[in-house]
């Protein structure tokens, strides 16, 4: 389970995202495609095509992190890695 915060926005895109994109592309796609700011504060999950990774997009500011995890080898993953 993952709690959320009161008044933290999450969303998940629908659509698969190219997981060779940085955290320039993951910015300039919230932007662009989805219309909103990168820096709002608001989480935003992606998924590969193969829907078995995740990475997160949080920007606060001047700081942002960008993380994700392999969902291949169960829950935990096994491996966890920061994809900035």
């Amino acid at each position: 389970m993952i709690a959320v915060a009161a008044g933290l926005r999450v969303l998940v895109a629908s659509k698969p995202v190219d997981f060779r994109k940085g955290a320039d592309g993951l910015a300039a796609l919230v932007r662009e495609a989805h219309g909103e700011d990168p820096f709002s504060g608001t989480i935003f999950v992606f998924r590969c095509k193969r829907a078995d990774r995740v990475k997160f997009w949080r920007g606060t500011g001047p700081a942002w992190c960008c993380s994700g995890n392999d969902w291949s080898t169960g829950p935990s993953g096994g491996r966890r890695s920061a994809m900035a």
